[in-house]
């Protein structure tokens, strides 16, 4: 038998082990464990300022529309601090061809 690679030796009756009880009753721990775990990882993701997303973005069309509301929001802050960067350029290049000429003279 073989469990995540690893592998293990087994001597054990299905019949045993596989019963509908039994089954039924490792469904509900595995599912009291995830609750816990969701909550222990809620309460810890609270306190480090991870939160679950707002109501607002729960829906699916909801999300895709505020990405790329945030995208184009995005691309519009780039491109204006693009024309800043070549404003700058612009403005330091007259400086330095004004300086040069007064240095010419």
């Amino acid at each position: 038998m073989a469990l995540d690679g690893s592998k293990i030796k087994a001597n054990v009756s299905l019949d045993d082990n596989r019963t509908l009880a039994h089954l039924r009753e490792e469904v509900k721990e595995w599912l009291s464990e995830a609750e816990t775990a969701d909550r222990e990882k809620t309460k810890a993701g609270e306190e480090n300022g991870n939160r679950l997303p707002p109501k607002t973005l729960a829906k699916k069309d909801e999300r895709k529309s505020r990405i790329r509301q945030c995208l184009t929001d995005l691309e519009a802050k780039a491109e204006r601090l693009e024309r800043e960067k070549e404003e700058k350029a612009k403005k330091r290049t007259e400086r330095e061809v004004s300086a040069r000429m007064i240095y010419v003279r």
